[in-house]
């Protein structure tokens, strides 16, 4: 290619794969490659060269090359298939973050609102001297923003160490992802723009408010903005608001609970406990598949005769990791499906379901099979409904692109790529006839399940029968070493630790917004509490007066509590709306859990409203606890 000035890989395929058989078949189309530029070349023009090689391929090859082309993305670029799926969480995220960015605002705009009842008379007095309302605006508003660029300041400080852990954070996926990331030119701009913007936005009415007041009345000592008996005060929608908006993130913090606890729960049809799992790839030590297959089965063996071992197997890689291979097939003798069902490859050898405790349903295990004999196939129940739907799949045969494979054994459903996900088809390949014509590049993994402890007579584990899984660990290195010390062992794990891996997405959803839920509860229930507490002390003559004609607490409690409740009721009204519409938004990281979850939308509405009763209750029992006598003096 003309501006392709060095492409990685080699000029033929026993380069790019070497020590397996040959791809030939123009269907292979899985290869990755990376290139790099020519100077002065934008990529816009060489993914034009791309596509003009993809049509004159299609040409020369109509049918394998037909509707096909090259997908060109930047280096560093997320993965295409999972793209979308990432930006929605972010996007969620920031959602999320800006609600919580809304709340704090919301909070500071009271506690201004409350600065500035206290500083009309002093307003009043320097208009009255001389001062006009424009400069009183600005010296107000000046240090709104001066208090929100501060708060950025604070905030930017804090992210260069939440960036640093986060660089050094390591997702669960079996590739290399860089997560270096810094605070550059481009956040600190958006930081100080953000801090700017909410700082004149929420700072701007109630310096209005305090520059702006009528001095006449402002010299009474009354505040228009809380006057008694007035519903609709300012202060007032600010606490509806910000109620509105914490309903809002307590929903989605339940629904990303619920979920999380759920994940836990879901049946992912093989084994949670008590299995090992080590990794090694012997085609990169000059391996053919032939001495592959025997180096694999002859470990396999010794795996099996370590102590504390109850059953070994090899596989290529472990369900719920994250994607594997897969395929189109169709049943021979069947008319072909549309669309072509896309099915998911595993290889195992004999043995792999007990290991893993899937269960055979119907059928039989591999057995002896070699690379020349017919080749044969385990299904789940899932591929045999689609495909033999109400028939018996034993016997019958399926093609994958070429490939006939024989069904010999049903097992039950199994979660293959993703918790959440759809159950998927599954084909269980024998790995010795596999090895040659479909290796795996990414190893192959042996798998130990630990024997259960025995119980003594009391019924606790006898003390000589405990199996420590770091021993096994260490004997299952052993064997390698002495079979082949040049062998690299990676991605030596638990099976626990896998799953943790699985479930890393629900954990991250459910502490990330475990913490913004009540980071905004807080706020809202401070707001809440500021706005009742300014109430009491705005009334404190008229609490006098009607405790000293008579009137009891409680009744005097009563009327404030009503107050708070009342506020919480219209947030509830108008946040519980917000919430459904926003909730939709995370389908795709629930397991188990619909976004308009009936438990949550009723517990989380409750759960707020006690919380905006216990704030409400402090400052109505202050009322309450006040001498009419020295209220009525001091007025």
């Amino acid at each position: 290619m003309r501006d392709i000035e060095e492409i990685g890989g080699g000029g033929n395929i026993d380069q790019l794969l070497p020590n397996t058989a040959h791809f030939d078949r123009r269907n292979y189309h899985w290869i990755a490659v990376a290139a790099r530029l020519k100077p002065g070349v934008s990529q816009s023009e060489a993914s034009a060269e791309l596509n003009l090689l993809a049509q004159r391929f299609a040409q020369a090859h109509l049918d394998p090359d037909k509707n096909l082309g090259f997908h060109f993305e930047q280096a560093g670029s997320l993965p295409p298939r999972d793209k979308s799926a990432i930006l929605l969480f972010l996007s969620t995220l920031m959602i999320v973050v800006f609600l919580v960015l809304l709340i704090a605002c919301d909070n500071v705009a009271n506690l201004f609102l409350a600065q500035a009842a206290g500083r009309q008379r002093e307003m009043a007095v320097r208009i009255a001297l001389g001062a006009t309302r424009a400069q009183l605006l600005r010296q107000v508003l000046a240090e709104s923003i001066l208090l929100s660029l501060l708060g950025g300041a604070l905030g930017i400080l804090i992210s260069f160490w939440a960036t640093n852990g986060l660089s050094a954070f390591r997702f669960p996926v079996p590739v290399s992802i860089d997560l270096n990331v810094g605070v550059d030119t481009k956040v600190l701009a958006f930081t100080f723009a953000l801090s700017l913007i909410t700082g004149i936005l929420f700072g701007l009415l109630p310096s209005w408010t305090a520059a702006w007041r009528f001095s006449s009345t402002a010299l009474k000592g009354e505040d228009v903005l809380a006057r008694p008996g007035r519903f609709w005060t300012l202060r007032n929608f600010l606490v509806v608001a910000q109620i509105s908006m914490s309903l809002v993130l307590l929903c989605v913090t339940g629904l990303c609970l619920r979920s999380l606890r759920s994940a836990y729960n879901i049946n992912i049809g093989f084994r949670s406990t008590g299995v090992l799992a080590m990794s090694i790839d012997p085609r990169l030590h000059s391996y053919l598949p032939e001495r592959t297959v025997q180096f694999l089965t002859e470990l396999q063996r010794r795996v099996s005769a370590v102590p504390g071992v109850a059953s070994a197997a090899v596989t290529d890689t472990l369900p719920l990791s994250g994607g594997h291979r897969s395929d189109g097939f169709q049943a021979i003798g069947k008319k072909p499906l549309d669309p072509t069902p896309i099915v998911e490859l595993y290889m195992a050898t004999p043995g792999y379901l007990y290991t893993l405790g899937i269960h055979l349903i119907n059928g039989r295990d591999f057995s002896n099979e070699s690379a020349t004999s017919p080749r044969v196939a385990i299904v789940n129940q899932v591929f045999a409904d689609t495909f033999f739907l109400n028939e018996n799949p034993i016997g019958r045969s399926v093609d994958d692109g070429g490939v006939i494979y024989e069904v010999i054994g049903v097992t039950n459903n199994i979660k293959s790529r993703f918790l959440g996900e759809d159950l998927r088809p599954v084909l269980f390949r024998s790995l010795a006839q596999t090895v040659a014509s479909d290796p795996s590049f990414e190893g192959y993994t042996i798998l130990a399940a630990v024997s259960p402890r025995r119980m003594s007579a009391q019924g606790s584990p006898s003390a000589d029968s405990i199996v420590d899984s770091a021993s096994v660990a260490a004997s299952v290195r052993s064997v390698i070493r002495e079979m082949d010390p040049t062998l690299a062992v990676y991605n030596e794990e638990t099976i626990e630790h896998h799953l943790r891996g699985a479930l890393f997405l629900p954990r991250l959803a459910g502490t990330l917004f475990a913490v913004f839920g009540t980071v905004g509860l807080l706020l809202a229930a401070i707001g809440l509490y500021g706005v009742m507490n300014h109430t009491v002390s705005l009334r404190l003559r008229e609490i006098g007066i009607r405790m000293a004609l008579g009137a009891q607490a409680s009744s005097v409690q009563r009327l404030f509590l009503r107050r708070g409740l009342q506020l919480t009721a219209i947030a509830l009204a108008v946040g519980l709306p917000a919430a459904f519409v926003i909730a939709k938004l995370f389908n795709s990281i629930l397991y188990g859990v619909k976004a308009n979850d009936a438990i949550t939308f009723i517990s989380i509405p409750l759960f707020l409203a006690f919380v905006a009763l216990l704030a409400s209750y402090i400052p109505a029992r202050r009322a309450t606890k006040l001498d009419p006598m020295i209220v009525l003096r001091y007025e």
